[in-house]
């Protein structure tokens, strides 16, 4: 089966697993779009990675927290336990470069690098076009935003030009070194 194509695509996780890597737990998560194309999901756990990997295993249907931060039902194969196979989410495959300065072998690799919405709660229809005409206004306008009046604020005053350099005198005959 192909790999799924750069994009963003809605999918169904077929399963996941858990492995590990540098001592820290990496949760492997399994896709499927539409046309049984896959790709797979190395959700890290390290301190730093760790709210990224929350926010994307709730975007498979995994609550950790819910869960008492137990993972292991994750590694168990396909529906015999597993919380997350057969859930829906969207997900966005890229490809990326494993740079050689940060120990990559400069290859191009095909990753997921979003699972589910990271966008905020829809606005308001009202309230999106109340500030996408004053966005619109402003670029029209060619000026940059202005601070609210009742801040009192005042933009920074314009440095003055450096100082230009001192005409130095030339240099006398007999100061040639040769």
């Amino acid at each position: 089966m192909p790999q799924i194509e750069v994009g963003t695509h809605e999918v169904t996780v077929i399963g996941s697993s858990l492995s590990e890597k540098n001592g820290e737990l990496v949760i492997n998560v399994y896709f499927e779009d539409s046309l049984e194309d896959r790709i797979t999901a190395f959700l890290h756990t390290s301190e730093a990675a760790w709210p990224y990997t929350e926010a994307k295993l709730k975007a498979c249907g995994f609550d950790p927290s819910a869960n008492g931060y137990d993972l292991s039902p994750l590694g168990l194969s396909g529906a015999d336990g597993n919380p997350m196979t057969g859930n829906k989410t969207t997900i966005v495959v890229e490809d990326r470069v494993w740079a050689t300065e940060k120990g990559g072998d400069g290859k191009t690799r095909r990753q997921v690098v979003q699972i589910g919405s990271t966008f905020q709660d829809k606005l308001d229809p009202d309230k999106a076009k109340d500030l996408t005409t004053k966005l619109r206004a402003r670029l029209i306008a060619g000026r940059e935003p202005t601070a609210p009046a009742a801040t009192g604020a005042k933009k920074p005053a314009r440095r003055p030009p450096p100082p230009a350099a001192a005409a130095s005198s030339p240099a006398a005959d007999d100061d040639v070194p040769f």
